[in-house]
């Protein structure tokens, strides 16, 4: 059981890993670019960076940067992100409000930005250089802090798979010491099991000898039981024809007593 958890745990994790890296990749570049983006149905002049990720995703990493990173204070809804009268010099060094917008499309997700210095004043390349600049930085330094927290969020992740999987390789090693003691242990109880049999094999082969050479002696008794009862039905025979003729000798014996005591009667 402990064994079908492991391997379902590591499946598990094998899974989770390949699902990372099927959706975001480390990028091999990336790219600011500055052209005339659609803002409310009106072209205007911003800028644009590709991510991977959802429009959500991509669109709150970014408002949580503006918040963390500059300090603004901005409005974010359906990925959509805005901002009025910010002040920071890393982006200009006057007053300015901000529009970006999370887009989808066969290339990515952009983040496509849009800096106000007025009503209808734009950061372009052309008549604020510094401006234009600074928002290259600051986009590509935005998609930096992106990947290194999408990969520290899964970082974060494996490790946790690792701290679980360690306990778990931890328990099933202590499991394997105590399974390796227990068969040890019962290795050595065969073994001493083993040399009583042994013991008591050599016992019984050596009474199973006396046995037959009890069994020898019994035959051999039996034997000569049974031919000293033959020999006393000889001896009997012969004891009844001896005091047959013991009897007769003896009735003799009288009758000639009988005639010597009628001699000496004369």
């Amino acid at each position: 059981m402990i064994k079908m958890k492991r391997i379902i745990t590591i499946a598990c994790m094998l899974l989770t890993t390949g699902t990372f890296a099927q959706e975001i990749l480390v990028p091999t570049s990336i790219i600011v670019t500055e052209a005339k983006y659609a803002l409310d149905g009106t072209d205007h002049n911003g800028f644009d960076v590709v991510l991977q990720g959802s429009e959500k995703e991509v669109n709150n990493a970014w408002s949580k940067f503006l918040e963390t990173k500059y300090g603004f204070k901005v409005k974010s809804k359906n990925g959509k992100t805005s901002g009025e009268e910010l002040m920071n010099n890393s982006w200009s060094n006057q007053s300015f409000g901000l529009e970006s917008e999370a887009v989808k499309d066969a290339s990515g997700t952009h983040i496509r930005l849009w800096v106000f210095l007025g009503v209808d004043t734009l950061v372009n390349a052309k008549e604020y250089p510094a401006e234009s600049a600074n928002m290259k930085v600051v986009l590509k330094e935005f998609a930096k802090t992106y990947y290194i927290g999408v990969f520290n969020e899964e970082l974060a992740d494996q490790s946790k798979e690792v701290k679980s999987q360690g306990k778990e390789v931890s328990g099933l090693a202590e499991d394997k010491a105590k399974t390796e003691k227990a068969i040890a242990k019962e290795e050595a109880a065969i073994n001493k099991a083993e040399k009583q049999k042994m013991k008591y094999q050599e016992q019984i082969q050596k009474y199973q000898t006396k046995l037959v050479s009890l069994d020898g002696d019994i035959q051999n008794s039996r034997q000569k039981i049974v031919e000293k009862r033959s020999k006393i039905d000889k001896t009997s025979n012969k004891l009844g024809e001896a005091s047959d003729k013991f009897e007769d000798v003896e009735a003799a014996q009288k009758r000639i007593k009988e005639k010597i005591a009628a001699v000496e009667k004369l």
